[in-house]
């Protein structure tokens, strides 16, 4: 349907790879500086980024966010809560995506993706850079170099368990050097976090093994086509996030991405913030310097 004839927080599904159709949503403001694709963390859902749409529609800025394949509506029989097959597939669904706001909008597409979306649009920018005028990485996770051991570990469990078991060495694997509460200070967060029927306890064997891999692909240097290395990036992290890999995990991070070849990289680390920055008791300073960032 057109563009302009779309309410604001209109549902939207595509049909994506192996036939399972990708929930969105589209929040719409009239005549828009750009479009932002939210691409949201692991064992989430996107209706915990209403907060951050808001502002930005506040801002002049159309939003499209969709649940992950595995997430929040988007599931099917082969696709249950916590099952990803593939992370082509991930990359595909947001590719999907992106074509979509392109055949509505003639706006430039800014990128937002958070935590495991982090790297999935991380891994999105090796074709699809050209496709993007902006990024913006929160929580973003760190490259750990025991990721082979992970995937060596996750191939055999998904070989003799099954892709939709849920192994607790794989979710052990996944979640070390986590300590309780380490999404925010924000204790409020925390509490809904808790209480959200939608929020997932773990992924399937297959869902670890894909998360992994995605991790792995970050360091993948030679795979990325390079079509657009003046793509603006930014990195919002917290200063407690345990998921960075402190300030040597994010320089790893940063220096990465300037190898790779993209020349305009930057970070802001935020003080007494923990992983969950969008949420945090002060998100209102992060959703300003990502308006700063759109805005230049």
């Amino acid at each position: 349907y057109a563009w302009e004839a779309i309410a604001n927080g209109e549902d939207f599904k595509l049909l994506c790879l192996d036939n399972l159709y990708i929930h969105g949503k589209i929040y719409k403001v009239p005549d828009p500086k750009a479009v932002v694709q939210i691409v949201h963390g692991a064992l989430e859902h996107k209706e915990r980024y209403m907060d951050l749409i808001k502002f930005l529609n506040k801002k002049g800025y159309s939003v499209v966010i969709s649940d992950n394949r595995g997430h929040g509506e988007s599931v099917n029989k082969k696709y249950p809560l916590g099952h990803i097959n593939s992370l082509d597939q991930v990359i595909d669904d947001q590719l999907v995506i992106n074509d979509y706001i392109k055949s509505h909008s003639d706006k430039d597409i800014y990128m937002i993706g958070h935590s495991m979306g982090s790297m999935i649009a991380r891994n999105f920018l090796k074709n699809y850079d050209y496709r993007i005028k902006k990024l913006v990485l929160t929580g973003t996770v760190t490259y750990n170099p025991l990721v082979y051991l992970a995937i060596f570990v996750g191939n055999i469990i998904n070989f003799y368990m099954g892709f939709y078991g849920n192994s607790k060495i794989l979710k052990r694997l996944y979640s070390s050097g986590m300590s309780e509460g380490w999404l925010s200070f924000n204790e409020e967060n925390l509490m809904e976090a808790k209480n959200d029927k939608l929020m997932l306890e773990s992924f399937t064997n297959r869902g670890y093994l894909t998360v992994f891999h995605a991790m792995k692909e970050l360091k993948n240097h030679r795979a990325y086509k390079l079509k657009n290395k003046d793509l603006k990036i930014l990195s919002i992290t917290g200063d407690c996030d345990q998921v960075v890999g402190g300030k040597k995990g994010l320089m790893d991070t940063i220096k990465t991405l300037k190898k790779i070849g993209y020349k305009n990289v930057s970070y802001f680390i935020m003080p007494h913030m923990k992983h969950e920055v969008l949420r945090e008791n002060n998100k209102e300073d992060v959703f300003k310097i990502i308006e700063e960032f759109f805005n230049s």
